[in-house]
């Protein structure tokens, strides 16, 4: 198998609003050793061992209801050490997706704005009868890696500490100066 071409999506996670039963039907998506491999250049990491997710995809409003599990193993870069930190990803899934393109409204100079913090995430759209997961995959990959990883035990060397704690702070120097100047 080749690897995926820019404009291909990089797993094979779609559902067809047309073919969908009433009852739903559940999509497996796991990413072979070729998709891993272009899923880590993607997201700048090391690599990504495996990653995989269990859905249920349900017609919704002629839309689709998309919930599931995604699990994932990555290999991320240290910030201290630089050496490999394995990471192993489980995350709970749920979206919407519309049929069509998001409509925005336009914008009017001097217009407010209603913001809801607390309502849940805006439903995704999608054009023709397809909608590709793949791409949601990936950014629930992306949003899960800890961005700062860190392997355990790993510490930053006293070279690297504030030196305050030997005293020699730049305001020390600064009144070293002074007084050789008087």
């Amino acid at each position: 198998m080749t690897a995926p071409k820019d404009d291909e999506p990089l797993l094979d996670a779609s559902v067809r609003l047309d073919a969908l039963p009433a009852a739903g039907r559940h999509v497996s998506v796991a990413a072979n050793a070729e998709q891993c491999a272009a899923i880590a250049r993607r997201l700048g990491i090391l690599s990504v061992e495996k990653l995989g997710a269990e859905l249920t995809a349900r017609p919704l409003r002629g839309g689709i209801e998309v919930s599931g599990d995604l699990t994932a193993d990555v290999i991320q870069v240290c910030v201290v050490s630089f050496e490999p930190v394995p990471e192993h990803i489980e995350e709970r899934l749920f979206r919407l997706f519309l049929a069509g393109p998001a409509d925005e409204p336009d914008a009017v100079p001097g217009a407010e704005v209603y913001v809801d913090l607390e309502d849940d995430d805006l439903p995704d759209h999608f054009l023709g009868p397809e909608a590709d997961l793949s791409e949601w995959l990936i950014e629930i990959l992306s949003l899960a890696l800890n961005p700062y990883p860190r392997k355990p035990g790993a510490e930053i060397d006293s070279v690297y500490r504030d030196d305050e704690a030997e005293g020699s702070s730049p305001f020390e120097a600064l009144k070293a100066l002074k007084s050789i100047k008087d």
